[in-house]
Formats: C-alpha cells, structure tokens, sequence
C-alpha cells in the first residue's frame, strides 16, 4: 500500500515536471499558450493523493486565481453550501508599446447640459483630444432629440483641428436620445477595420433618457451587442439628475468603466483618469469560463454579466488595464458524497495578450475531500472567500437602503445599512481583513449622509448615486 501511493506521489511530481519544461519553452520564446495550442496549466505545489485542491493560479499577462470557500466538506451530506472565487489580476507593468485606441466620444447636448455643464465637456474633450496620440483614432457623436456624427472616425493627428472646432460648435437643445448616441457610435467603430486596437465608447449624460430606449435592460442589452463585438463603453452620469441604475447597466454590461461626476468642474479629471487606464491597456477580449462538475450547480453569480448554459457560466471581463482587478463570486451547490475527492469546477481564462498580440488560454481545477465532521469541515474555511463574500453582502446592502432611501423610506435604509455593518464587524472577529474595517468605516459615514440629508436634497441625490456608484465598484473589483 505505501508502496502504491509513493508511486502515484512520483507518477504527479513527473508529470508536473514536463507541463513546467512545455511552459517554460513557451515563456522562453516571448508567447502565452496560444489557442488552438491545448492549454497548459501552470504547475501547483504538489499535494498529497488524495488531498483536495481548492486554490491555485494560472496566467502570464492576467493571472487568475481560482478559491473554494472550504476545502472539505461533510461526508454524507445532501448538499452543501459553497462560493467559488475567481480573482483576475493584471500584469502591473504596462505594455513597451503603443496600442492604439479606436474612440468614439458620444456626448449629451440636450437642454439641460446648457451653461456650465456643457462648457465643461468641451473643455474635457478638447483635453482629451489633445492627448491623443499618432495611430489613435477618434470620432465626436452628439446627441439631444436628434443624433449628430460630428465627426467622424478620424486620424489624431490629421483630424485633430477638426475634432476642436466639432467641438467648440457643440450647442445644448432637444431631449435625450442615449440609445440613438450609443447605436451611432457602436456602427462607427464596428465600420472601421479594428487590427490590434483597444476600441472605446465614451458616454456621457447629465438626464434621463426621453427618446429611443429608455429603461436600463434594454440599454444594457445594447451595450452588451457591442461589447460582444469587442467595442467596450465607459458611461459617465454628469450632476445629479441623471439615471445612475441606466448609466451603471450600460458600464456592467458594456464592460467598461462608470464614473458618478457631481461637478462639471471633475469632468476633465475623469476623462484623463479614463485615457490612463486605456493606454495602459494589457489585455483585451478577456473571459472567465466556469465548467461545473456534475452535481455541482451555480445559485447565484454576483456582479458580472453573464450567460449559464447547463453546468457553464462565460463571464466576460473584457479589458483589463495594467495592475487592475476583477473579481467573481459564484454561490455553489455541491451534492454530497460518500468519500474521497469530489470534484467542483474547472476555470478557463482566455483572452488577447496585448504583448505579443496573441490569444491565450488557461485551466485550472479546483476540487474539495470529504470529511467526517463538521469541525474539520469549518477548519478548511478560506479567509480570502469570506472577506469577498463579505463586501459582496455590503454591496447588496448598500444598494437595497439606496432603493429605500430614495423612496423616502430613510429609517428602513439607515437600518439596513446598521445591520449589515454590524454583521460585517462580527465577521471581521474572525477574518480579521483591514479592507473590511475600511469598508465598516465607509459604511458609518454613510449612515450619517442619511440622517443629515432627505433624499430629495442635492445631497441625498449626490448620496443615492456615490452610493451606488460604490456598490458596483464593490461588486466587480476587491
């Protein structure tokens, strides 16, 4: 019997030996495993036989790490009650090279932009186009009642002058078509021959919506068409008066950024902030695949737009700037078993290396042991897991009192906001996280926003949107 199982300790140790040479000939010659290449996992520590494997990561330009909440469960069980954890992180060098950028700006000139708001757009786009480097392309969209192309996909350079004088000319009248600006950039930028590009829609608006779609799933849906046709949209909610549940649908599902800009004086901020994470854009076309292993199914998936096809979520993460993160929580059910290993989920990042202008692919699979009691089964928890499920549950938190708050409901709100913090404090007993004693702070603060502000005020819009501006953040990033 000993004998049997140092030869199966000697059988893996073998076999990880020669998937570490394949990678290490890859990474040599300056290329990911590149599809259609089978893909390689990168080697983990060995473990014992037998013993579970419930973390581990792969990945060159994007790491992803894959996490089990526990690493046993109780044998015997029915079922059990787990939470996958995928963390994907960025190289934080960024790239030696330009990329460039495809662009589309589709601005708000409807009438309550006039004055200041707009002024301050023309300054953030004239800035913006300023930066703008040799090879970029840009093209100015405008929209009120009407859409307007300004100017369309253009040279930086050659086109500069033309972009600033589109812009100077720029007039605030009419309502607020957004679906009509975002159609209209989308069929610019899906027009022009692409290569190895980053391409972008810059949304910005100060209202709602009155003309074309205008409930946020039929604006996310848009946005999504065009993040499938890897064109990414950024939206950015100006002042107060906007619909931030529209303009955060469209950033989810778009897959870019979403910005909450209280004064038109930040805009110039935010667009600079904007431009720094797309020149130091690393990788492209990114997407998390979780393949759930018989008996194992998927009750919730936090955050991210996805698609669940029988056991197989596809979560696309689309571009990922250098040094970002993006993290994904998946609530399992796991049926039980009556010994051994049990297997839960194979993990596959794909996605465009930027670097080398190659596709590249990795697997990972995680897997938990049984155990006799439950206490082993608690000794197996994974800090890491819970601090995320943690900030998850505030994100739904936060959330659920802004709904409340802006109902006019503030005690109901203060008090969901209470008891989740207290919660939050209660775990960190355990987890001990100093992110969590921040995000316990941050929600204090909150609660006091409440209690000085009726929801109606500047201030308590200015709350409903910061708010959940940070609940998104919360649900996508650590």
């Amino acid at each position: 019997m000993k004998g049997n199982k140092t030869l199966a300790i000697f059988g893996v140790a073998v076999s990880l030996l020669l998937a570490a040479m394949v990678f290490g000939l890859a990474r040599n010659k300056g290329t990911a495993v590149n599809v259609p290449t089978p893909p390689v996992t990168l080697p983990t520590p060995l473990v014992e036989v037998g013993a579970p494997h419930s973390s581990g990561q792969v990945g060159e330009a994007l790491k992803m790490t894959g996490r089990l909440s526990h690493g046993h469960l109780l044998k015997g069980a029915e079922s059990s009650t787990a939470f996958l954890l995928v963390d994907v992180d960025a190289a934080t060098e960024a790239l030696n090279k330009q990329v460039p950028l495809d662009l589309a700006i589709v601005v708000d000139r409807s009438g309550s932009m006039i004055g200041d708001k707009l002024d301050e757009a023309r300054r953030a786009a004239r800035e913006l186009v300023g930066k703008l480097r040799p090879g970029d392309r840009v093209a100015l969209v405008s929209y009120s009642t009407n859409i307007t192309i300004e100017v369309p996909l253009v040279d930086a350079e050659s086109g500069r002058q033309s972009l600033l004088s589109a812009i100077d000319g720029l007039t605030a009248v009419g309502g607020t078509h957004i679906s009509g600006g975002l159609e209209t950039g989308q069929q610019i930028l899906k027009g022009a021959q692409s290569g190895n590009r980053v391409r972008r829609i810059i949304l910005l608006s100060d209202g709602h919506a009155t003309a074309g779609l205008t409930e946020p799933a039929e604006l996310g849906r848009l946005a999504a068409q065009a993040r499938e046709a890897g064109i990414t949209i950024t939206s950015m909610g100006l002042g107060v008066d906007y619909n931030e549940k529209l303009m955060a649908e469209i950033a989810r599902q778009g897959g870019g950024n979403y910005y909450f800009i209280e004064r038109s004086a930040s805009l110039s901020e935010t667009f600079d902030k904007e431009f720094s994470t797309l020149t130091a854009s690393i990788a492209r076309d990114a997407a998390v695949v979780v393949e759930l292993a018989p008996g194992v199914a998927a009750r919730q998936v936090f955050g991210f737009a996805h698609t669940i096809e029988g056991r197989r979520i596809t979560v696309p993460m689309s571009e990922f700037y250098a040094g970002q993160n993006k993290s994904l929580l998946v609530e399992l059910s796991v049926a039980g078993a009556a010994e051994g290993l049990v297997d839960v989920a194979k993990l596959e990042l794909a996605y465009l290396d930027l670097r080398s202008d190659s596709p590249a692919r990795f697997e990972l699979s995680l897997s938990m042991a049984t155990a006799d009691d439950a206490e082993a089964v608690e000794a197996s928890r994974d800090r890491e897991v819970y601090v995320r499920r943690e900030q998850i549950l505030t994100a739904s938190a936060y959330e659920d009192a802004m709904q409340r708050y802006e109902s006019g409901e503030r005690e109901q709100a203060q008090q969901i906001l209470s008891e989740r913090n207290r919660q939050m404090r209660q775990s960190n007993v355990w987890l001990k996280s100093e992110t969590l004693d921040a995000e316990a702070a941050s929600a204090d603060s909150t609660l006091g926003d409440l209690g000085n502000f009726g929801s109606g005020s500047a201030e308590g819009k200015a709350a409903i949107k910061s708010n959940r501006a940070r609940s998104l953040k919360l649900q996508l990033a650590k």
